[in-house]
């Protein structure tokens, strides 16, 4: 655990600060991708490995929590206190989840990941799986996620599998 500690807290650094954000960088697509995507995989080591707080700590102040089949949830307090019930509300779960795709959006102040994820329960058993879209916008302290939703995987048989 302290060598996770201590790794999270060297890459947060290198993220955070990420390059020099002068035009020709911030300018850079495939740059940018990549800068999300290594976000995206600290994010979910830093939720993997503090719980609500390494997943608020990657959160902008008026990040925004659409739900699909739900209400939209927008501010960091908001969301805080929804994910503390819903996302992180059961110590005996696991949420992790694996980026597979990013890009960046012209300008390059903000980017995008999509990916799967997976709820672990304490034996080990994989109790639901999704498919994630995270929106990400850089700010002085690094990548933040200023829209993060989610949706189940349907039922294995059914009409949408």
């Amino acid at each position: 655990m302290r060598r996770l500690a201590r790794f999270l807290g060297l890459a947060l650094g290198t993220v955070a600060l990420g390059p020099a954000t002068g035009a020709a960088q911030a300018a850079d697509p495939a740059r940018v991708a990549a800068e999300v995507r290594a976000a995206d995989s600290l994010f979910a080591l830093d939720a993997a490995a503090r719980g609500l707080e390494g997943w608020m700590h990657w959160m902008a102040e008026d990040v925004l929590r659409p739900e699909f089949y739900g209400p939209a949830t927008q501010g960091k307090a908001a969301v805080r206190a929804r994910d503390s019930v819903t996302v992180f509300g059961r110590r005996d779960h696991r949420l992790s989840w694996q980026p597979t795709e990013s890009g960046a959006f012209a300008g390059g102040r903000e980017g995008w990941t999509r990916g799967a994820w997976q709820v672990v329960d304490a034996a080990g058993t994989t109790v639901a799986t999704g498919r994630y879209v995270t929106i990400w916008r850089r700010t002085p302290a690094g990548w933040r996620v200023l829209m993060d939703t989610g949706v189940s995987d349907p039922p294995a048989g059914s009409p949408l599998d």
